[in-house]
């Protein structure tokens, strides 16, 4: 479609990354929309407040339109809330395109039920148009049910997928420290899609990912997600506990073989 990606690194320090709010801004003033992951995958984060409102009054200072992806929103851990962005800064509102679905939380991907809110007249005018004209999953009468399921009365399923989420981090946690003490976890605030530091292993990701399939488990390397994420793995546990047993008993002795 003739777009030019500019990205801002977030900074990792301490188990968890924030925002290079120089760069941030230098890259904003160059750039035509502006697209949020909210909360961020795979940096575990749940922006508060502060962020999203020094995010939004930097787009606001360069009138840069703002695409949430909010689609997570769901999976925040213990001491952390998510907060919409549009509800963060109503006033910005009619810049900001929300993305949502209920396919992470309830696991109903297949159904092909997404949706966009917005309060931006053209906005919903243009995205209508491109989706008729190329989207080839339109919203079916099956997803149009799941999705209506799905946020009617699950609020308390959810709370404990939360729970169990939160004891498989820190499960996985306790059990990395214990047998691969040099890799670092990063600190969980939402999803269900932990971040691996491997760095201190030294070992080109391929190689490290060769040594995981020789131990039969899979897991996504960091480098998929660009320079930045070199080095590090993102691995799903949000799986029963003795399958997550099952996986990472592979996944550390695919480590301490290198």
């Amino acid at each position: 479609m003739g777009r030019n990606d500019i990205s801002s690194p977030l900074v990792y320090k301490n188990k968890s990354y924030s925002i290079d709010w120089l760069n941030f801004e230098e890259k904003v003033a160059k750039a035509k929309l502006f697209i949020l992951c909210n909360p961020q995958n795979p940096g575990c984060r749940c922006w508060n407040l502060e962020e999203l409102t020094t995010m939004v009054e930097i787009c606001k200072k360069y009138n840069v339109p703002i695409i949430s992806d909010e689609v997570h929103a769901d999976l925040t851990m213990p001491g952390y809330k998510h907060i919409p962005l549009a509800k963060a800064c109503p006033k910005y509102e009619k810049q900001i395109i929300t993305l949502m679905a209920p396919t992470k939380t309830f696991n109903l991907a297949g159904i092909k039920a997404s949706f966009y809110i917005t309060t931006n007249i053209e906005f919903l005018r243009k995205f209508h148009t491109y989706t008729n004209e190329h989207s080839d999953f339109p919203l079916n009468t099956l997803g149009k049910i799941a999705l209506n399921a799905a946020y009617s009365g699950s609020a308390d399923w959810v709370d404990n997928l939360n729970d169990y989420i939160i004891s498989n981090y820190n499960y996985v946690k306790s059990e990395v420290a214990r047998h691969c003490p040099s890799i670092i976890v990063t600190n969980l605030e939402a999803t269900y899609l932990m971040w691996l530091n491997c760095r201190a292993l030294n070992v080109e990701d391929e190689a490290l990912y060769e040594a995981l399939l020789e131990n039969k488990v899979d897991v996504q390397i960091g480098s998929d997600f660009g320079e930045e994420g070199i080095g590090f793995i993102r691995i799903n546990i949000a799986c029963p506990k003795k399958i997550l047993k099952i996986g990472l008993s592979r996944i550390i002795a695919g480590i301490r073989a290198l």
